[in-house]
């Protein structure tokens, strides 16, 4: 395969090529993960994205064999700035587009923070599975580094899940709409202190959560003390290779700090699990465990019965 006839900016026409380059590229890569097409039409249609100045798509014989975009959140962290790298490169292609595609990317990231404020961490950030060892060479090449690492976990639930409407005074419950703002509150508060976590506004919270097609109110909890929420399981579907139609992802879990240490998380975690397996076509809950964290998120998932799967790994280059 000859290298790409052009460079170009992805239009709304193409997300039919977009999302087979890149399913093709998981499936190739053995990705854990296949992202489908609500999912990408979600990140393509985010507020903060402008195809015409975040994306870019290569061609070869009138045919895009490769695409990314990048993504700077509209409302940065006291601590860092990220533009979060999208990719996807059709396996053929990869020894002569690859490097370019990084390239291009690199480029219009650095484009996005040219106006970052000072006093921040600036950085284009770009997460993978950590067994995919040539891309995180190719992107050591590019001036990226590994930065964090992220534990997948899972469990499979056989047997109804015991779990309590009370903790020392505090209700646990399940989601309500009216309940939302102050969940979105507690949840930035509770990541504050999370290497790398940016505070979300309503508008990401929406799109990123309650609005998403694969949030599940449902199976979500909340945990409250007299009206304020004080914790949260946030649930969603994932989506599997090869697919697994009954998996869960208990996608954020968070206690505000005046909160914890009183075994909220737990059951927070407990209610969910017995609401997933209440489901009759639900069996399997992952989550994430950041490797590195104080928090003892990780001892604590393991003694409710996760174990783990494979690691992640957030490479950042530094600007």
């Amino acid at each position: 395969m000859t290298a790409p006839g052009r460079w170009r900016a992805a239009t709304e026409a193409d997300f039919d090529e977009l999302l087979a380059v890149l399913n093709t590229s998981e499936r190739y890569d053995r990705e854990p993960e296949i992202t489908p097409s609500d999912e990408l039409a979600e990140h393509l249609a985010s507020t903060d994205i402008v195809l015409d100045r975040d994306s870019v798509v290569g061609v070869v014989g009138g045919r895009i064999v490769a695409f990314g975009f990048c993504h700077r959140r509209s409302n940065p962290g006291p601590e860092f700035d990220f533009v979060n790298l999208y990719s996807g490169v059709e396996p053929a292609a990869r020894d002569l587009i690859d490097d370019g595609l990084i390239a291009q990317l690199t480029r219009r990231g650095i484009d996005l923070l040219v106006d970052a404020p000072p006093g921040r961490v600036h950085a284009l950030r770009a997460g993978l599975v950590e067994r995919n060892t040539t891309e995180v060479l190719r992107l050591e090449r590019a001036g990226f580094q590994p930065e964090r690492y992220f534990t997948e976990m899972s469990m499979s639930i056989t047997g109804a899940v015991d779990h309590v409407d009370h903790v020392e005074g505090v209700a646990i419950t399940g989601w309500r709409e009216e309940l939302s703002e102050a969940v979105r509150t507690t949840h930035n508060a509770a990541f504050a202190d999370h290497w790398g976590s940016l505070p979300l506004d309503t508008q990401e919270w929406r799109e990123i959560f309650t609005d998403s097609v694969h949030f599940r109110p449902d199976l979500s909890s909340v945990a409250v003390r007299v009206d304020e929420v004080v914790g949260y399981v946030l649930v969603r579907h994932r989506h599997k290779h090869p697919p697994q139609p009954h998996l869960i992802d208990f996608a954020s879990i968070g206690v505000a700090r005046s909160a914890r240490g009183k075994g909220i998380a737990t059951a927070l975690i407990r209610r969910s699990m017995g609401h997933v397996w209440s489901d009759s076509t639900l069996t399997d809950v992952e989550l994430s465990a950041d490797s590195a964290s104080s928090s003892r998120a990780y001892t604590l998932y393991e003694r409710l019965g996760f174990r783990p799967l494979y690691r992640t790994v957030t490479m950042l280059r530094r600007l």
